[in-house]
């Protein structure tokens, strides 16, 4: 990510489901970095010493500050943000959205309305 890096809003209405992003990346880090050195261990006979080694040098690879994924979040397109997002959370959205719609269109009718009693 480039640009100014900003602070967390734990108040913001997304930051439940930039969690739950958060949340499925770090599993499917774990689940990469386990494979990873399972494989390595039985490919190359890793004692388990040298198997928890390069297990824990995987996890510090896969995983990223929280920070950061919940800023990258903010940045997912909004089919993706609704994956993470509660039933609930999904419904106050579309409500939001028809409300919203509904006000512009009225917006629309009047100034329609304005323009054509002007010409």
């Amino acid at each position: 990510m480039s640009g100014k890096s900003l602070p967390i809003d734990l108040a913001s209405k997304d930051y439940q489901a930039a969690k739950r992003y958060a949340i499925q990346i770090y599993m499917e880090g774990v689940d990469i970095a386990y494979r990873v050195a399972q494989q390595s261990k039985e490919k190359y006979g890793l004692s388990e010493m040298e198997y928890m080694a390069v297990f824990e040098k995987l996890l510090d690879k896969a995983f990223s500050p929280l920070k950061y994924l919940i800023q990258e979040y903010e940045h997912l397109p909004e089919d993706i943000k609704a994956i993470f997002k509660t039933e609930e959370e999904r419904e106050i959205d579309k409500k939001i959205t028809e409300l919203v719609s509904k006000r512009l269109l009225k917006i629309i009718e009047e100034a329609e309305r304005f323009g054509k009693s002007k010409g």
